[in-house]
């Protein structure tokens, strides 16, 4: 076989593969926290960090856009997009907060507590799905934004908070909502 063809062909069957992992990976469900005993959901499991930590991520993924749903889930308040920003998300009393992490080929997401309340699985063993509850909601909780510059103003958002790069995240209807991270 001819060295060149041989080169040409591993070069492109690493493609294919790097471009069928992409498309696999395609219509992932976001990372969802929502009001009530704050619920956290992730499709493609968290990891366990600590007691009071947990992580999601997706291998070639970023998060472009942060979700506030009523959470009845019928209605959209606003998205906000967060493509290539840094931010951190602290829930309405401040015990938990959530982040932005840039990988070298992904968008860490680490979820802590700052209270003695832990993040619990919903079902021991269970990486999906996990609950806070210290009596709180997760909402109206603020979106900081930590790279905002003369160059790289805030984005726009629905509840700006005056003089600062913080949007308040609540939702008008039912004043329980769903916060969800996309990737793509």
């Amino acid at each position: 076989m001819n060295k060149g063809f041989a080169a040409g062909f591993a070069g492109g069957a690493i493609i294919a593969a790097v471009v069928g992992v992409l498309a696999a990976s395609k219509g992932d469900t976001p990372i969802e926290v929502a009001d009530g005993s704050v619920g956290l959901y992730y499709k493609n499991g968290f990891d366990v960090a600590a007691a009071n930590r947990i992580k999601a991520s997706k291998l070639f993924h970023r998060i472009l856009e942060i979700q506030v749903w009523e959470k009845n889930g019928t209605s959209s308040s606003e998205n906000i997009d967060v493509k290539g920003r840094d931010w951190t998300l602290t829930s309405a009393n401040t015990t938990l907060v959530i982040q932005r992490s840039s990988g070298t080929f992904t968008d860490d997401v680490p979820i802590s507590t700052t209270g003695n309340t832990n993040i619990l699985p919903v079902i021991p063993g269970d990486t999906v799905r996990f609950r806070y509850d210290d009596g709180s909601q997760f909402t109206p909780a603020t979106l900081s934004f930590t790279d905002v510059t003369a160059d790289k103003p805030r984005p726009a958002c629905a509840n700006p908070v005056p003089g600062t790069n913080n949007c308040t995240l609540r939702c008008p209807i039912t004043n329980y909502c769903s916060v969800r991270f996309v990737y793509k």
